[in-house]
C-alpha cells in the first residue's frame, strides 16, 4: 500500500512540468582561444512542489543560432528543497566550429545561448529524468 502511494506520488510529480525550474542567471569566466570558447554558466534550479528530490546529473547541450555547438554531462549530487533555489556552476566548452553560428546570432541581433537537456533526479528514492530548457541573452 505504501509503495503504491509512493509510486503514485512520484508519477504525479513527474507529470508536473514546472515542479522544477531551471534558469541561466549568469555567464562567468569567459575565455576564447584557438580551441574555441570556454565559460561557466550559473544555473539556478528550484523545486516548487512535490516530494523531496535529489539532483544527480545534468545532460545538456548548448544551442546557438539553432545549431548544437556543445554537449556535456554534469555530475554532482544536490538536494533540492522546496522553494530554496540552488546555484550550479556548469562548465561549457564550445569548439571553433561554433564560430559561424555565434557570428550569425550576433549579426541577427539575437546573441543568445540555449541550454537544454535532462536532469537526472531521485524522487522518493526512485530515479527519474526531468527535461529542461532555458535561454540566456549575451
Amino acid at each position: 500500500m505504501l509503495l503504491a502511494l509512493v509510486l503514485a506520488t512520484a508519477e504525479a510529480d513527474a507529470q508536473e512540468t514546472k515542479s522544477i525550474t531551471t534558469e541561466v542567471i549568469d555567464v562567468q569566466d569567459v575565455s576564447v582561444d584557438l580551441t574555441g570558447a570556454h565559460f561557466t554558466l550559473v544555473l539556478e534550479m528550484t523545486r516548487h512542489r512535490g516530494p523531496p528530490t535529489t539532483l544527480k546529473t545534468l545532460e545538456y547541450q548548448i544551442v546557438v543560432a539553432g545549431e548544437t555547438v556543445g554537449f556535456a554531462v554534469y555530475e554532482q549530487t544536490h538536494r533540492l528543497k522546496k522553494g530554496q533555489p540552488i546555484l550550479l556552476d556548469v562548465p561549457v566548452d564550445i569548439g571553433v566550429n561554433a564560430g559561424p553560428a555565434l557570428l550569425r546570432s550576433i549579426g541577427a541581433g539575437d546573441a543568445s545561448v540555449t541550454v537544454k537537456g535532462e536532469a537526472g533526479v531521485r524522487v522518493l528514492g526512485l530515479p527519474q529524468t526531468r527535461p529542461f530548457e532555458t535561454t540566456y541573452t549575451l
